[in-house]
């Protein structure tokens, strides 16, 4: 669960983005902890802080995050080294990032600053619609489906379950 500061909706007069107070944020972070059920439930606060008002207030606002019970911490904006250097001198909770410059691109270094999560943006899914198009236009083109590069029906069947799903029609359906 993602506990966001930026002032939701964006204003409509197009002007930049805005961040709602620390100690609301503080009181939404306490609030989604103290109502958790599930032990599995993640509260993650998000700050855009560091591209709107700055690193000083990002690492301010993530101190606060972590003492209201955030499980970890998502930061937008973060262009360097020496801001993450800054955010882990004084919290210790996992670090989830946004789209990060190349700069930043390396996991061995993210890790060093407790970075788990290192977000691309639309990347992922742009390659998945690159290659939903390629296969789409090789059918439509005549090329048999058993000649499309790149299909593996092992990935098909750990992304659906498949065992899983063979043991539930068994035990529920009884086939």
């Amino acid at each position: 669960l993602t506990i966001e500061d930026t002032l939701l909706p964006p204003p409509f007069d197009g002007s930049d983005k805005a961040l709602i107070t620390p100690e609301e944020s503080e009181r939404k972070i306490k609030a989604a902890v103290s109502a958790r059920c599930d032990d599995a439930l993640v509260v993650i606060a998000r700050t855009a802080a560091a591209s709107i008002s700055g690193i000083d207030d990002a690492v301010a606002r993530a101190v606060r995050y972590a003492d209201a019970g955030a499980d970890a911490l998502f930061f937008s904006g973060i262009r360097s080294a020496e801001q993450l250097a800054a955010i882990r001198e004084r919290v210790r909770l996992p670090i989830l990032l946004g789209a990060v410059p190349s700069t930043l691109s390396d996991p061995n270094v993210l890790a060093t600053y407790g970075v788990r999560i290192c977000l691309q943006g639309h990347r992922p899914f742009l390659a998945a619609m690159r290659a939903c198009h390629e296969a789409l236009a090789a059918l439509a083109n005549g090329t048999p489906s058993a000649d499309i590069k790149g299909l593996d029906g092992e990935a098909l069947a750990q992304a659906t379950r498949r065992p899983d799903y063979a043991t539930w029609t068994a035990d529920y359906l009884k086939r």
